[in-house]
C-alpha cells in the first residue's frame, strides 16, 4: 500500500494511523475499491472500464430486464469475484470436511446400542 500511496501522491497518509486517521482510512477504502474493480474486470475479461465483457457476458435481455433479474446477475458476478480472489477454497473444504466428520461421529454415537443403564 505504501507503493500505491506514492503512486497516487497521497502524501497525507502516514504510517502511524493515530496521527492521520481520516486520510489513512480514505486511502485504505480507495485501495480496496480499486482492487475490487480490477478483480471484476478480470472476471469479466475486460481490459479497461470502457471495454465490453469477453467472459461472463451480459445476457442481451439484461438492460430491459427487471431490477430483480439485474440484481441476480450482479450477485452472480460478485460471487465469482469473491470465490476467485477472497476465499481460500482448500481451507474452506478442510473446514467443511471436519464439520461433516464430527457430525458423522455424533451420528454413530447416537446409533450405538446402549446398555439398560444408558451407557
Amino acid at each position: 500500500m505504501f507503493c500505491d500511496r506514492n503512486n497516487i501522491n497521497r502524501r497525507n497518509v502516514k504510517s502511524d494511523v493515530t496521527s492521520a486517521y481520516s486520510p489513512d482510512r480514505a486511502m485504505f477504502t480507495l485501495a480496496v475499491k480499486a482492487r475490487i474493480v480490477v478483480a471484476a474486470l478480470e472476471i469479466l475479461g475486460m481490459s479497461d472500464i470502457s471495454g465490453k465483457p469477453t467472459r461472463n457476458t451480459f445476457p442481451l435481455s439484461l438492460p430491459t430486464a427487471s431490477e430483480a433479474t439485474q440484481r441476480v446477475y450482479l450477485r452472480a458476478i460478485a460471487a465469482k469475484v469473491v470465490d476467485t480472489y477472497a476465499i481460500d477454497s482448500s481451507s474452506v473444504n478442510a473446514l467443511l470436511n471436519q464439520i461433516l466428520s464430527e457430525e458423522e461421529q455424533d451420528e454413530v454415537q447416537k446409533n450405538q446400542a446402549q446398555t439398560p443403564d444408558g451407557r
